[in-house]
């Protein structure tokens, strides 16, 4: 019953519904139930690039900023919901990072899977460019149904979000 106490009384409903355990333990809050429980529970982190540290030397680390590599980056995030709070229907993630373009789409239900666009925008993010990478994905993409929505209305919003996506990344790269 330790971890449900610990999590028992956090602040309020609303807040208890947002906080997470990694939040919570990352923060090293003094005020932190979750760090007090994980500590005493002799757990460890893993880290990039230390490795497994224990939680122990954790809570007392600095804090540092090597968690997301820092590489020239232009990223465009979309999703569709059924409504504004709701879990996605889907997701579409859009980069170039160091002219590598690459299209991560999510919830669907499943784990999200990543296609490599690169041979398809070597002359650029062009109309023709996208409509063919799209063409490419969707035969490729395996998509589910539950609650939220049927697979075949998951590949229509997939068609739209990945070009969606494309066009404003094209205005972020080159601004037009």
């Amino acid at each position: 019953g330790a971890i449900k106490e610990s999590v028992g009384h956090i602040v309020g409903v609303q807040f208890r519904n947002l906080a997470t355990i990694g939040g919570s333990i990352y923060g090293r809050f003094g005020f932190s139930d979750v760090l007090t429980l994980f500590m005493a529970l002799d757990c460890e982190v893993e880290l990039y690039p230390t490795g497994r540290v224990s939680i122990k030397e954790f809570a007392n680390m600095k804090f540092t900023k090597d968690i997301i590599k820092k590489v020239p980056t232009k990223v465009v995030y979309l999703s569709q919901r059924n409504i504004s709070t709701d879990f996605p229907v889907l997701t579409c993630a859009v980069s170039c990072v160091n002219q590598h373009y690459t299209c991560i789409i999510g919830a669907r239900p499943l784990h999200a899977v990543a296609f490599n666009g690169n041979s398809y925008f070597e002359t650029g993010i062009t109309e023709e460019n996208i409509q063919n990478f799209t063409k490419c994905v969707l035969s490729e993409l395996k998509l589910g149904s539950n609650s939220r929505a049927s697979k075949e209305y998951r590949q229509k919003i997939a068609k739209v979000l990945i070009k969606r996506a494309f066009l404003q990344l094209k205005e972020d790269v080159y601004g037009n």
